[in-house]
């Protein structure tokens, strides 16, 4: 096992948990009568997460590109369980197509009358720098930050509809960050800059791979509190980002994996059923900018910097979140 040492303790405990998962499909009560959208839902955590929500009589939206590898992904998951009493259902979804995406949650919204919890899953990871969305955004930013962003949009009406029914603080959305996030540094004494996320690509001792990667994910947890603040809280929806942990998905090369512990997809799922079914979890934690970490649980210390970017300058902090907020409402006008 390699050497962790030298990082810093909440680096450590989160890609090491020492505590169990609190909420798994052993104690997960019946979802009858819920439905749940997850990104990529054909495989790696989303594969995992659309089972245990099936496996407990969920109405799940398995949301990917491919429609091969999510019905079949659907198949196997309906024979394994032939005593559900859940729906499992595909949902074309090509986030790196922005009209795609809108598409997308308006076929959802065509055909369901209600929501419980988002779970804005997906994400691209070692794609070539260079590469672009279709709509010529990089890739990582295009496909992680943007694409979610605008399903959640449209998403939103049906959302905040099903809140006013529902049991308080239980519809929910979650957005998917990175054990990465706690590796960065940012170039300016300060802390991290709207600039630095952006750029995506401005930090020493990352590969800029790792590094575009890792401001994409910033990206979604900022995203999580200002949506809270914004448009969330105020209509009972929790908004949540969540880090699923260092896990063997298949997801990362060879060598930016070298010497980590990787664990089993289902430990990801597992945070994710904690961030977004679990009991206590409220809308002022959205608003305050938590941060679920495996394998459910609150991160112990969140850097200084980042929860300063929650706050605008007015409030004493940087403002960086809002300014985010406002930077990707702009670039995805054209499909809000």
């Amino acid at each position: 096992m390699a050497d962790y040492s030298s990082f810093p303790p909440s680096f450590q405990s989160q890609l090491i948990p020492t505590e169990a998962a609190p909420l798994t499909e052993a104690n997960l009560p019946d979802q009858a009568g819920r439905v749940f959208i997850v990104t990529g839902g054909n495989t790696g955590v989303g594969g995992a997460l659309v089972r245990i929500l099936y496996q407990r009589n969920g109405t799940v939206y398995v949301a990917s590109r491919s429609a091969t590898k999510a019905l079949a992904h659907i198949a196997a998951l309906e024979a394994a369980y032939p005593e559900s009493t859940g729906k499992l259902v595909f949902l074309r979804l090509v986030l790196n197509d922005l009209a795609a995406v809108r598409a997308a949650a308006l076929e959802f919204a065509a055909k369901e009358t209600r929501l419980d919890v988002l779970f804005n899953n997906a994400g691209v990871t070692t794609m070539p720098p260079e590469e672009t969305t279709a709509q010529g955004h990089p890739i990582r930013m295009g496909t992680n930050v943007l694409g979610h962003f605008v399903l959640t949009h449209h998403l939103y009406p049906l959302l905040r509809a099903t809140a006013a029914a529902a049991p308080p603080h239980s519809v929910r959305v979650t957005w998917t960050g990175s054990l990465v996030i706690d590796l960065t540094t940012s170039l300016d004494p300060a802390g991290v800059t709207f600039e630095e996320v952006v750029a995506d690509d401005r930090a020493p001792g990352l590969p800029v791979v790792l590094r575009k990667y890792a401001m994409s994910k910033l990206g979604n947890w900022l995203l999580a509190a200002e949506f809270a603040k914004r448009r969330a809280a105020e209509a009972g929806i929790v908004s949540i980002a969540l880090n699923p942990g260092s896990l063997d998905t298949g997801a990362w090369e060879d060598e930016l994996k070298a010497g980590v512990t990787l664990f089993e997809p289902k430990y990801g799922a597992y945070v994710n059923l904690w961030a977004g079914l679990s009991e206590g979890i409220t809308a002022q934690d959205g608003l305050d900018g938590k941060y679920a970490v495996p394998w459910g649980a609150w991160h112990p210390d969140p850097r200084a910097d980042i929860v300063r970017a929650f706050k605008t300058k007015a409030e004493g902090g940087s403002g960086v979140a809002e300014k985010f907020y406002d930077w990707v409402a702009e670039q995805v006008k054209e499909f809000l």
